[in-house]
Parts: C-alpha cells; sequence; structure tokens
C-alpha cells in the first residue's frame, strides 16, 4: 500500500471508532439518581438531621468547612460533548444545598435546576 492510501484507510478507521464510541456514550450522573423537586419532601426543617440527608441522597458532593452544609449536585450530559466541546448539548445540573443547626438538624434547604448551552 501506498503512504496515502494508508493514511486514508488509518483516517477512516479512526471516524468510525470516534464515532461509533461517541454513540454509545450515555447519559452520567454522580452519586445517586437526579433527585425531582418531590423528592425533598422528605427533608422537614427543625426535624430531618444529617444521618437522615445522607440515607436519601448518599455522600454529599462537598461539605463546608464547618460541617454546617452539604452540597449535593447531579450533572446530565455527553461525556464526549462535554469533554471534547464538539456538538450541542444542553448540560443540565441539578443541586440540592442543605443547611444544618448546631445539633445536627436542618435548619434550610435549596434545590435548583441550571441549563448550560
Amino acid at each position: 500500500m501506498t503512504n496515502n492510501l494508508k493514511l486514508i484507510f488509518v483516517s477512516l478507521i479512526l471516524a468510525f471508532s470516534l464515532t461509533n464510541c461517541a454513540s454509545n456514550y450515555k447519559t452520567v450522573t454522580r452519586g445517586k439518581d437526579v433527585p425531582a423537586v418531590q423528592d425533598t419532601s422528605n427533608i422537614a426543617i427543625g426535624k430531618t438531621t444529617k444521618e437522615d440527608v445522607m440515607v436519601s441522597f448518599g455522600a454529599p458532593y462537598k461539605i463546608s468547612h464547618d460541617r454546617r452544609t452539604f452540597f449535593y449536585r447531579w450533572p446530565h450530559g455527553t461525556p464526549l460533548v462535554q469533554i471534547t466541546g464538539l456538538g450541542k448539548t444542553n448540560v443540565q445540573a441539578h443541586s440540592l444545598e442543605v443547611i444544618f443547626d448546631d445539633f445536627g438538624v436542618v435548619k434550610n434547604y435549596t434545590v435548583s435546576n441550571k441549563i448550560e448551552h
């Protein structure tokens, strides 16, 4: 095979492989499944404890330095598009911030959804 034919052959195989890989990517999440807003209905201000929150949502994504705020984040999107920037996609991130009092009981919480284009 000449060098040009080898280059074309390798290019075609590489293009096919990348296309096939990209089509096989699924939406990924970190932690447990993304909670819908109604899933936070089991959080009761003044009643729910840190342990209750961890049972419902798993380990937090981040904990504040004073250990009084748990942060949860569940991003959704196609990893190849997020990494390479190829194509267009909407990446949606659901987040939950839970603030506890000195006794480890929920003082307040916030749920938010953000869509990045």
